[in-house]
């Protein structure tokens, strides 16, 4: 009785199987990659960057050779350096923050013409 269950099981099992082989296989469509457009298709424009980003970038090359310095040429992570760009940033005044805003501003009105 267990055999013929089996052999029952081997057939099925076969059948299935030339199915799978048999099948035609799908074609792997790749989607084209949507980053940076809007919903019709058209390239989305860049933002322009704000005073943190324009005094961030300014800054980060000396900030990661600090912290490489401190760390006694180890590897630093970059959300080190990050954490304190935005220390220094915060630390700052109006009146020190005021340049970086200014630059950010016209480089945005730039952008726009």
């Amino acid at each position: 009785m267990r055999v013929d269950e089996l052999e029952k099981l081997v057939v099925t099992l076969s059948e299935k199987m030339t199915l799978l082989e048999t099948k035609p296989t799908k074609e792997v469509v790749k989607k084209e990659s949507t980053k940076g457009l809007k919903k019709d298709g058209t390239p989305r424009k860049k933002r322009a960057p704000c005073g943190y980003m324009m005094f961030s970038n300014e800054k980060r090359s000396e900030v990661r050779e600090q912290l490489i310095e401190e760390a006694d040429g180890e590897k630093v992570p970059p959300g080190a350096v990050v954490k304190k760009l935005a220390e220094m940033w915060n630390a700052l005044n109006d009146d020190e923050k005021e340049p970086y805003n200014t630059q950010a501003k016209e480089m945005a009105e730039s952008d726009e013409e």
